[in-house]
């Protein structure tokens, strides 16, 4: 039987980056299951140190670990070291936090010789099909020389990039659910507060946000009676904890007809098991009738979002961002206003083409708009994204500095560790001295 150790892995050193439920995890796990049956072990980790302890006992054959920027050096860490631990065991990191050109992977990959494997895009079909292989006895070098479908390695020998076709998984209820099988029952235990995810997909092209790929444009849903019993039985595990809320993981929710079903099974289920009080998720810009209907629906649980990122009319056109006119954004923001919804808005700086004097200009139409809790984030220039290409950087005259995020960082094995990520700090049409003048 191989032990398969699977990480959703937060710094704990002051306080924790995310309460959420490991959902990512629990999705490959519960496929996992279901593809090797009795033929694997399966731990799921969420605390690192926890991890480090049980890593030299337990000796998993397979680390997998999701990849994202607040833990991406602590992975490393974590790699490093069972490496040193156990030398055969194989590490396979998954998530947003790597590059999309060939060229870069093969850098990212080279540059980190403790990872063997990088799942690309979806985890579950490809990560059991890497187990699979394992199972059979296929070595980690001759894995790295033909890896299965959705995975990348660098080529033992020849150092080259190797990598196994990708294709989304078009049947999402293929993969069973790890809250109605039990996989998630550990979580429930008042610290955590519960996800879900209703489809998988964005079918807009905002070139700063990794959910802008190519390969995540066509939505795909998972089955909504199963959507519909998982909040079932999530709102009988969270009877006795009420104050804690519900994510919702869509890029877009609201985008379909049917969540105004989910959002009616929702008010039935707030009606029966008081929960849940509130709702985070992002939902369709561009579906607003529908949005507050369901806001409506769920007693106000779910607050709709109405972000613009920018105002500039050759910024937005930049970023691939279809906005809304200034008159309908006056008059969304007015409905708001008439419903209760104390309005917000976002604003990310210093994109492409943003000045100084476009981004005030912005501020006044949200303003005059009647928004008064206005949010402003520095650009993060996320791997994978177009814009952040090498192409757009000189184009752009793109400046970028380093920072750490707040909280993320911890010593394990002692060693320090500290999570960074890249900004822009200035282009051609804002110097750094004014982007500092707009950030206050």
């Amino acid at each position: 039987m191989l032990k398969i150790a699977l990480g959703d892995l937060r710094h704990r050193t002051l306080g924790r980056h995310s309460v959420l439920m490991p959902l990512g995890i629990g999705l490959i796990a519960s496929y996992l299951k279901k593809s090797m049956q009795n033929r694997v072990d399966i731990r799921l980790y969420e605390d690192p140190t926890k991890f480090l302890n049980e890593i030299s006992i337990w000796v998993p054959d397979v680390i997998g670990l999701s990849n994202y920027m607040w833990n991406a050096e602590l992975n490393r860490l974590i790699f490093k070291y069972a490496k040193k631990v156990h030398k055969d065991v194989i590490c396979v990191a998954g998530g947003p936090e790597f590059p999309v050109d060939m060229k870069e992977c093969r850098d990212f990959l080279d540059k980190r010789p403790e990872i063997d494997f990088y799942v690309f895009l979806e985890g579950e079909v490809a990560f059991a099909k890497l187990v699979e292989e394992v199972f059979r006895g296929v070595s980690n070098n001759g894995l790295k020389e033909t890896p299965p479908e959705g995975i990348l390695s660098i080529h033992s020998e020849n150092r080259t990039l190797t990598s196994g076709r990708y294709s989304r998984i078009k049947d999402l209820d293929m993969i069973p659910s790890p809250y109605l099988s039990g996989i998630m029952d550990q979580w429930f235990d008042g610290e955590y507060t519960p996800s879900i995810q209703t489809v998988r997909g964005c079918p807009y092209s905002c070139m700063y946000c990794r959910a802008s790929d190519d390969a995540y444009s066509n939505v795909i849903r998972f089955d909504l009676e199963r959507v519909l019993s998982e909040l079932t039985y999530i709102a009988e595990k969270m009877f006795f904890l009420p104050n804690d809320g519900l994510y919702i993981l869509d890029s877009n929710f609201g985008l379909l007809e049917r969540d105004e079903l989910i959002a009616q099974h929702i008010r039935e289920l707030q009606d029966k098991y008081n929960w849940p009080h509130s709702i985070v998720a992002d939902t369709s810009r561009y579906h607003y009738p529908r949005v507050m209907k369901m806001a409506k629906q769920t007693q106000g649980a779910i607050q709709p979002s109405c972000d613009v990122q920018t105002f500039n009319s050759q910024t937005q056109q930049v970023i691939k961002r279809e906005n809304y006119s200034k008159e309908e954004y006056r008059k969304i923001q007015l409905e708001f206003i008439d419903r209760g919804i104390m309005p917000s808005t976002q604003l990310i700086i210093p994109m492409p083409y943003e000045t100084i004097g476009s981004f005030i200009n912005g501020l006044r139409e949200i303003t005059a708009a009647g928004v008064e809790n206005i949010t402003v984030f520095t650009w993060m220039l996320l791997p994978g994204t177009d814009i952040t290409s090498s192409k757009s950087r000189e184009r752009f005259e793109i400046k970028s500095s380093f920072r750490i995020i707040p909280r993320q960082f911890g010593e394990y094995d002692g060693q320090k560790c500290f999570e960074i990520e890249e900004v822009c700090c200035g282009t051609s049409s804002m110097s750094v001295r004014e982007y500092v003048q707009c950030r206050g």
